[in-house]
């Protein structure tokens, strides 16, 4: 066992001399708003006519630092309340201005977004029913949704931000009539970084890959000839 792990213990060394390194980082947004509650909307029951709808909408900020650059959207997750779904127009807007379409007029009468996420890929949102409990694409349509505001969205989906972004992102409401509210559970955005380029490695480097190799195997050739030895 402990000639094997030696084997193996080189094979390990060369191969990560030559792979890439991906991660992801996730960030939690606020669940209070920028009015400095959890309510959505963030006062009243909501109508295209009544603030906050008048007023920019209701907005969860998530300060995300330390990203690199290239780091892309790769899931937005969240959890909240909403006693009538199809109220609610949902938007991710980004540090530069960019604003991706997540969800608009989708649900009916049914209640809440629970444990949704948007990922690229995934089936749209438009073919699943509330709560939304699983994995879907943004609605990412281009089509401006006019509710006390007018909000265009730029990008159709995850992967269009522009990478790298630190910032404010912006988790964004719009409540289109009244008699209904929910409540700000949760929400993250996770970021993938980019491979980091597998290294070259230099002559020393090479040097230590060779030498383990090589120890590894004359231990399992030495261990070979053992066992053979106490079998005659």
């Amino acid at each position: 066992m402990k000639n094997s792990t030696r084997l193996l213990a080189g094979i390990a060394l060369s191969v990560s001399l030559f792979s890439g390194l991906s991660h992801a980082q996730t960030f939690n947004g606020n669940i209070v708003n920028t009015a400095a509650n959890s309510t959505i909307p963030s006062a009243g029951t909501g109508g295209c006519a009544a603030a906050p709808q008048t007023t920019g909408g209701t907005i969860f900020n998530n300060l995300v630092a330390g990203l690199p650059a290239g780091a892309t959207v790769a899931s937005v997750q969240m959890n909240f309340t909403h006693t009538f779904d199809n109220d609610v127009d949902m938007f991710l807007v980004a540090p530069n201005g960019q604003i991706l379409e997540l969800s608009t007029d989708n649900g009916g009468s049914f209640d809440n977004f629970t444990n949704t996420v948007f990922q690229d890929g995934a089936p749209n949102i438009t073919t699943g029913a509330a709560p939304f409990t699983g994995t879907f694409s943004a609605e990412g349509s281009l089509v401006a949704t006019n509710c006390g505001v007018v909000v265009t969205p730029t990008v159709t989906d995850l992967a269009s931000f522009t990478p790298g972004q630190n910032g404010t992102w912006q988790l964004l409401f719009l409540d289109d009539l009244g008699g209904d509210v929910g409540t700000m559970l949760s929400w993250s955005i996770t970021f993938a970084a980019p491979a980091v380029p597998a290294q070259i490695p230099t002559l020393s480097q090479w040097g230590m890959v060779i030498l383990s190799l090589l120890l590894g195997l004359a231990a399992w050739i030495s261990g070979r000839r053992r066992i053979r030895r106490e079998s005659i």
